[in-house]
């Protein structure tokens, strides 16, 4: 590859344009440090190797799956999803009624700027490999703890999480919980004005799933069904944003309570610690190498934080990607804020397009709401660092792009 322009510009001290350039002026690498941040590198890609490279890597172009699967990239992740990781063969899945089923949900999610199907594609991407290569799933197999088997009983808390990722914004409006219930909505009435969303995206995907032509899990035992729509159902509900702190906060405390309660460790275990290779081997042994839930409450409590992570994944993107998803937040945003102004109504926070919008105002969301997340989720399951690291590293170049405005700030003012 060649030298990039922001490259050259940093080396010489110069910079002739701002890092937040538009996608139109893309003529330097997306990687380049001191390159224009909203540069957008296309890759040719065909469908098969897209949908492989995504079972085992870190990142997935969700955009790039949906222009190549012509605006079908749920149903399409998904079942390929379900079939690769062996979930059709071990709860004897009908193949045909899996696919109508994401095909309905998919569906069923409206053309919004961010809360689309593909925003769910990605979302149910992410997840999976946090429940697979993160280790999440084997840690927190817990939550199914009335399975006796142990293969099935991790399968199923996989599955569970999987199809929570695909429904969890499933006949999203565009519109805040905030909104429908000041406006009363028929939905806010009928959850009483709690996780309004949220309630309406598990209940309508339940109802979905009931219909004869559409009940892929007909073949599963009551007891097994009930287990997997409960942990689905507290995973879709923990996405309400406004809950965020509190999930946390829970976490926390789990997470302090496991690590007193694991403080005597034997002299064994500690030199155990130093023998070649015994990192990996330990992390193996737990799935994650960190968490490791006393309690099905507790391990339901990892999966809900696992899916929050998943359902702000985009900022783990390569940063091109994740600029796209931003400026769609955005666009969003401000088109509630115009349904808001039009109704006379106050304007919610970053809705409002003559004020800072969402792509000006991430430092402190990374700072306040997404490294507090990411880095606690860390910390209990070790195996998630590369998707860390990648959050990390975008939360860097937004503190790189303030600074640039705020030195052109003081610039302007002193001319």
């Amino acid at each position: 590859a060649g030298e990039g322009r922001g490259d050259a510009e940093a080396r010489s001290g110069k910079r002739s344009r701002s890092p937040m350039a538009t996608p139109s002026s893309a003529s330097a690498s997306t990687s380049a440090p001191g390159g224009p941040p909203w540069n957008f590198r296309v890759r040719p890609v065909t469908l098969r190797p897209l949908l492989e490279e995504a079972l085992v890597s870190w990142e997935m172009d969700a955009l790039a799956l949906c222009e190549l699967t012509d605006s079908r990239p749920l149903s399409t992740f998904a079942s390929y999803l379900f079939e690769r990781v062996g979930l059709v063969e071990r709860f004897s899945m009908d193949k045909v009624r899996m696919d109508r089923f994401f095909e309905e949900i998919e569906r069923g999610y409206n053309d919004n700027p961010y809360h689309n199907r593909t925003h769910a594609a990605s979302v149910l991407h992410i997840m999976h490999v946090l429940l697979s290569m993160g280790g999440v799933a084997a840690s927190c197999a817990a939550a199914g703890a009335d399975v006796e088997d142990k293969e099935r009983r991790v399968a199923l808390v996989q599955m569970a999480g999987l199809l929570a990722a695909a429904i969890h914004d499933f006949e999203h409006e565009g519109l805040s919980n905030d909104f429908l219930v000041k406006t009363v909505s028929p939905k806010a009435l009928r959850y009483k004005d709690c996780s309004v969303n949220e309630n309406h995206h598990v209940e309508a995907a339940f109802e979905v799933l009931e219909r004869p032509e559409c009940n892929f899990l007909e073949a599963m035992n009551e007891s097994e069904f009930r287990l997997l729509r409960g942990l689905v159902v507290d995973m879709v509900l923990s996405t309400d944003m406004a809950d965020g702190t509190a999930y946390l906060n829970r976490f926390k405390e789990a997470l302090e309570v496991a690590a007193a309660s694991a403080a005597p460790s034997s002299p064994s275990t500690a030199s155990a610690a130093l023998a070649p290779g015994a990192a990996e081997e330990a992390a193996s042994a737990v799935g994650a190498g960190g968490f490791q839930p006393s309690s099905a409450e507790e391990a339901i409590l990892g999966l809900q934080i696992a899916l929050k992570c998943a359902d702000i994944g985009h900022l783990s993107l390569s940063w091109s990607g994740h600029m796209q998803w931003v400026q769609r937040l955005e666009m969003e945003f401000f088109l509630q804020g115009d349904m808001e102004r039009d109704r006379s109504m106050d304007l919610g926070f970053l809705m409002d397009r003559r004020r800072p919008g969402v792509s000006q105002t991430q430092v402190g969301f990374f700072d306040f709401v997404v490294m507090p997340l990411f880095g606690t989720f860390e910390s209990a399951f070790p195996l998630v660092v590369p998707i860390v690291d990648a959050v990390r590293a975008n939360r860097d170049r937004w503190v790189e792009i303030e600074a640039w405005s705020k030195a052109e700030a003081e610039k302007a003012d002193c001319a």
